[in-house]
């Protein structure tokens, strides 16, 4: 086997580490806790799920149906991992900066609101885990495509008035 020799700190190449078969490894932390770290959430989500999904959007962007096509992740850990930032660059991803302390423009966290909302309203309301998960799949699937198109409607206001608060945290939306 061979050794060696440790690269000094900024002269390491970019992209791809020099040494894939080091990350191979499928089980890493504590999934107990329910957390994702970069490496699952390059593995599980974005090569199975968000790669696909955006490269078919590039495709329909290029036959004209749709604008620029571009990816927009909040600050959770696994979106601000330096290897993986690098890999969706590699990838060809165009990624959105997102501010540090923003407020949250992600029209996502407007659906997770509804959804709450509708769940409070419950009668019975559900004391399970699973009676919760059942639930919340139920009030998904029936959100009006109205209702969606609306979150993503409002967009554009919530980022003029983040603009005018000089990207402060008070505007609630």
């Amino acid at each position: 086997m061979e050794c060696r020799q440790a690269i000094p700190k900024g002269q390491r190449p970019r992209g791809r580490p020099a040494n894939p078969y080091k990350i191979t490894k499928k089980s890493r932390g504590n999934k107990r806790k329910g957390g994702i770290d970069w490496f699952r959430y390059l593995e599980s989500v974005c090569e199975q799920l968000l790669y696909p999904f955006y490269r078919q959007l590039v495709v329909s962007a290029e036959h004209g149906e749709r604008g620029q096509v571009f990816l927009i992740e909040d600050g959770a850990g696994p979106h601000r991992s330096k290897f993986l930032n690098e890999y969706h660059s590699n990838s060809g991803i165009n990624k959105i900066a997102w501010p540090a302390s923003s407020p949250d423009l992600n029209p996502i966290e407007r659906v997770w609101d509804y959804i709450r909302r509708h769940l409070a309203k419950r009668q019975p309301f559900p004391t399970t885990k699973e009676a919760t998960l059942v639930a919340w799949e139920e009030i998904w699937k029936s959100i009006p495509i109205n209702i969606t198109n609306s979150f993503f409607a409002a967009l554009p206001r919530r980022l003029a008035e983040v603009s005018r608060q000089n990207g402060g945290n008070l505007y609630n939306g």
